[in-house]
C-alpha cells in the first residue's frame, strides 16, 4: 500500500513535523520554508521502502557550525524510523537559478559515513563551506512547485 501526506499514518507525519521543529532550532532566524516533494508529495510513499524527500530553504547561507549540527542531528534520526534525503538551499541560490543548482547543505543515508568520519574524526572534508551542485534539484523544485507540500513557510511557486 501507498500512501501520501494526507493519508499516510499519524507516526509518519509525526516524524516529518519533528524533522521541522527540529531543522527550525538548528537554523533558527535563518530559517525560511519546509517543503516536501517525492513520494510522500506525490502519493507513493511506501512505509517499508521510501524515504523522506525534503527541501528547506534558509535566508543567507549555513554557516559550518549549522552545518555540523545539522549533521549530528540527521545522523541521529535518519532511518528511525524513515531514512531522510534533505537539502538546504538559500534564497540567493534560489533567485539567481542556475543548474545545476548549488546548495547549501545535503544528507542522505548515502553521505552517512563522509559525515560520521568528519564529526567523529574532526575533519572538515565533507561539511565545509565549498560551493557543491545538485543536478537533481532542478527536479526536485519542480515536483515541489507543482505537487509539493509547503508545511512552513511562503507557498510555492
Amino acid at each position: 500500500m501507498v500512501y501520501s501526506w494526507e493519508t499516510c499514518s499519524c507516526n509518519t507525519q509525526n516524524f516529518v513535523l519533528y524533522l521541522l521543529e527540529g531543522i527550525k532550532e538548528i537554523v533558527e532566524i535563518n530559517f525560511v520554508g519546509f517543503y516536501i516533494h517525492g513520494s510522500l508529495a506525490m502519493g507513493g510513499f511506501n512505509p517499508n521502502c521510501s524515504d523522506i524527500d525534503v527541501l528547506v530553504v534558509t535566508k543567507n547561507p549555513l554557516r559550518i557550525e549549522t552545518k555540523r549540527m545539522l549533521a549530528k542531528f540527521l545522523l541521529t534520526h535518519s532511518s528511525e524510523p524513515f531514512p531522510v534525503e534533505i537539502s538546504f538551499l538559500n534564497k540567493e541560490q534560489l533567485k539567481n537559478w542556475e543548474h545545476p543548482c548549488p546548495f547549501d547543505f545535503h544528507y542522505s543515508e548515502f553521505w552517512r559515513e563522509r559525515y560520521v568520519s568528519d564529526l567523529f574524526q574532526g575533519k572538515n572534508q565533507y561539511i565545509n563551506d565549498e560551493q557543491m551542485k545538485d543536478v537533481d534539484l532542478a527536479a526536485h523544485i519542480t515536483i515541489i512547485t507543482q505537487k509539493g507540500i509547503c508545511l512552513e513557510g511562503p507557498p510555492k511557486k
